[in-house]
């Protein structure tokens, strides 16, 4: 049928794994159905690709191309039989089990789940993500038509590190939602984004159409808005896309609706310049223009001339010269101009140069190029230094504390982070008058680098990868970080992470934070759960309540405590008070006001407990229990929980006994039935209340305690606090002030202005 005049053109797009064929709309004129050896041509590249191991799987979408060839038959004598067309007939690719789709058990519909790792993400395009979606939903036998729109949204979700689960695959728009305008427009106002879906080809037809499109689809967005969101437009991308689409099927109007992602909330944060993945190309990832920041020049401009600054700083070029030179070329001199370039920014390096400068201004000849100024090249001294480039803070051999030092920053993937540098020498100068000592040498200096760290030049220390910066000594590394901008709620979705979090809000009531790292928490904890094997900070409060919790493998910072439960690992350290709260620490808890108060509550340290005030008056006692292994105190915790819930589970299964037996009662089948079962249950609850017993006992002959630990009062210990340390339980007489107690003496209570002999015969016990 078709010969070798036939001109249908296929490439396969290695990276993507996908098939294009392009040709004319007189191939579809003159042939009435495609060629068939194309179809067969196409399924055995892939399954060339599935045998070498490059694809898990394939679609060959041979009756949507029958389908659209008939469709542009139709056209004859409509359009240009030049008019070229391009259409993608087969789709490979990997298949990734973390995407799941599942129909809902209710509704029927099709939910999303995904937990791919931000790391992988990165290096997953839109067309693998969709493929696997597609492919599951044809293996449900869903024939709903997808928004794709959404899963655009859902995707830049994904790649900002978040995880999705059960999220609904919304519907793409019917015939019954289109317009006069021939588009429609939907906002999403749990998730804050905004799509497009255009049903009437016209929009396709020229480049000047989309451009209206963009426009007016903008305008009708603004329209539904009703709460007045601040959202983040995608213009650019927006008319990429529908330019491209001039030449596809559905400028022809075949297979519409098309769905683009227009807008979402700034809040959201999101890289829309992540969907333009698939435009990378292969020769692009091999030359590693993904993998360092291009460095930028600097446009710096006086009244009368205009410069580029290299990004070392080291060189200013003339660009232009201002229009306001032709009124002053004439009278305009060395002091004059001198000026004009300071005030552009270039404070040294220039003198030498401003005769032939300003010879070039007077003779009106082209002076672009021309070095206006040159910075000053540092020379080499004795000692050597490591410098971060952003805080300036710096370290030789000794040892520097994170935590005091704030060397633990945000970094991106091809940052500078930090240099090696000699501090002594003659130093140079940039022409902006920075100041700087020479390079040195990184192995001269035992310069170790860690994980998402490279050293350049022997002298440069790059970021690999997004990150928390983490110096110790003279060993750098990036933790891997995630940033979520927002809060993390039932709307943002769960947020889980293998690697450091930064929070850029709240964690709200109902969400579950799990991170294997270090997390910061920019604002409060609201009845959620929170767990993280490292350091926890939260810039604000905690108030689990009953349904919440906080698990830290490390230390961990907060605010302020109320109503939470709080397990730490190490230490823990509260600015303002903890109220009515379960906390129990490995290290020491320390409410660091002067008058930071601990009220209400179980607390419980392995080394010691230091605050202001401990107890009140009135209201719920203050208890804590010192010098015990936090894992012990969370196991008996549970421990006392079962025993309450299986006590009142016993008592209320003993009343359905008794009812049961009261005299004079018959009993149906189904009751006879039902009190065998109820004691059977007697039974059972007996042997579990037994077995939780004898679990506690067996801890309480397995406990060591710390014999050193104390509790550390500055203001007063209230007479109502219940105090166990190492085991034994103090007695309170009365209000005490300043005081320091333990069991190391025969009191029990130390005044604190007399702990000094007592710190030099304990020197590990916590004293103020």
């Amino acid at each position: 049928m078709f010969g070798p005049s036939s001109k249908i053109q296929m490439t396969f797009n290695s990276r993507l794994k996908r098939v294009r064929v392009e040709f004319t709309a007189a191939e579809c004129f003159e042939h009435r159905k495609p060629p068939r050896d194309l179809i067969t041509r196409v399924e055995e590249r892939f399954r060339d690709e599935r045998e070498d191991g490059f694809i898990e799987t394939f679609l060959v979408f041979t009756k949507r191309f029958e389908e659209f060839w008939a469709h542009i038959r139709d056209l004859d004598g409509q359009i240009d039989p030049q008019r070229k067309i391009k259409f993608t007939l087969g789709q490979g690719g990997r298949i990734y089990p973390e995407i799941e789709v599942e129909l809902d058990e209710k509704s029927g519909l099709p939910t999303l789940s995904c937990t791919i790792s931000p790391k992988r993400m990165t290096t997953l395009p839109f067309s693998a993500f969709l493929f696997n979606i597609m492919l599951r939903l044809a293996q449900l036998g869903s024939a709903m038509p997808i928004d794709r729109a959404h899963l655009k949204f859902l995707f830049l979700l994904l790649k900002n590190g978040q995880s999705l689960n059960r999220v609904k695959i919304l519907e793409q728009p019917g015939v019954e939602d289109n317009t006069r305008s021939g588009f429609a427009v939907r906002f999403n106002s749990d998730l804050r984004f905004a799509t497009l879906h255009i049903f009437d080809p016209k929009w396709l037809a020229s480049e000047a159409n989309c451009k209206s499109l963009m426009r007016e689809a903008r305008t009708a967005v603004e329209k539904i808005n009703n709460k007045k969101v601040k959202l983040h437009y995608l213009e650019e991308h927006g008319l990429e896309k529908t330019i491209s689409l001039v030449s596809k099927m559905q400028a022809f109007g075949y297979h519409m609706p098309y769905d683009l992602l227009i807008a979402y909330d700034f809040a959201h944060r999101l890289n829309a310049n992540l969907l333009a993945v698939d435009k990378i190309s292969e020769s692009d990832l091999l030359s590693g223009l993904t993998s360092k920041l291009r460095p930028r020049y600097r446009r710096l401009r006086g009244d009368y001339v205009e410069m580029d600054v290299d990004p070392s700083g080291m060189k200013a070029t003339l660009v232009s010269l201002s229009e306001r030179i032709l009124t002053v070329r004439a009278s305009l001199d060395k002091e004059q101009l001198s000026v004009d370039i300071q005030k552009a920014g270039i404070t040294t390096g220039y003198e030498d140069r401003l005769d032939e400068l300003l010879a070039i201004i007077k003779k009106d000849v082209d002076g672009v190029g021309f070095v206006v100024a040159q910075g000053r090249l540092a020379q080499a001294g004795q000692t050597l230094q490591l410098q971060l480039t952003r805080n300036q803070v710096s370290t030789s051999e000794e040892t520097v504390d994170m935590r005091e030092k704030q060397n633990r920053k945000l970094v991106r993937a091809g940052e500078l982070i930090a240099e090696v540098r000699y501090t002594d020498g003659i130093a140079g100068s940039t022409v902006d008058g920075r100041s700087f000592y020479a390079p040195a040498s990184a192995i001269r200096l035992g310069l170790s680098t860690g994980e998402g760290v490279s050293v350049v030049d022997d002298w440069q220390v790059f970021a690999e990868r997004d990150g928390l910066l983490a110096l110790d000594g003279l060993t750098i590394s990036i933790e891997k970080t995630y940033v979520h901008k927002g809060n993390v709620n039932l709307a943002s979705g769960n947020l889980t992470f293998d690697g450091a979090v930064v929070i850029e809000g709240d964690v709200e009531s109902g969400a579950t934070v799990d991170v294997n790292g270090a997390l910061i928490i920019k604002g409060s904890i609201d009845s959620a759960k929170v767990r993280c094997s490292g350091d926890l900070e939260v810039k604000g409060g905690v108030n689990t309540g009953k349904t919440g919790y906080v698990q830290v493998g490390g230390h961990a910072s907060f605010a302020f405590l109320e109503s939470s439960i709080v397990h730490v690992k190490q230490n823990v350290a509260v600015q303002k008070s903890i109220t009515h709260s379960l906390v129990i620490s490995g290290g020491v808890i320390h409410v660091q006001d002067e008058n930071g108060t601990i009220h209400g509550g179980l607390i419980c340290a392995w080394q010691a407990i230091v605050c202001g005030r401990f107890g009140a008056e009135h209201g719920q006692v203050t208890q804590c229990r010192l010098g015990s292994h936090h894992k012990v105190e969370i196991r008996l915790q549970r421990l006392a929980q079962r025993t309450k819930y299986f006590t009142t589970a016993a008592e209320t299964n003993l009343k359905s006994i008794a009812l049961f037996e009261k005299p004079g009662v018959q009993l149906t089948p189904d009751q006879q039935k039902r009190y065998e079962y109820v004691k059977k249950n007697a039974k059972r609850y007996q042997n579990i209340l037994k077995s939780i017993k004898d679990s506690k006992t067996k801890l309480g002959h397995e406990k060591v305690y710390n014999p050193d630990a104390t509790l550390v009062v500055h203001d007063v210990l209230n007479k109502n606090s219940q105090i166990w340390i190492s085991g034994k339980k103090i007695v309170v007489p009365g209000n005490l002030k300043g005081i320091l107690v333990t069991p190391l003496v025969a009191e029990g209570f130390i005044d604190l202005d007399e702990v000094d002999t007592f710190s030099r015969q304990h020197p590990l016990a916590r004293v103020s």
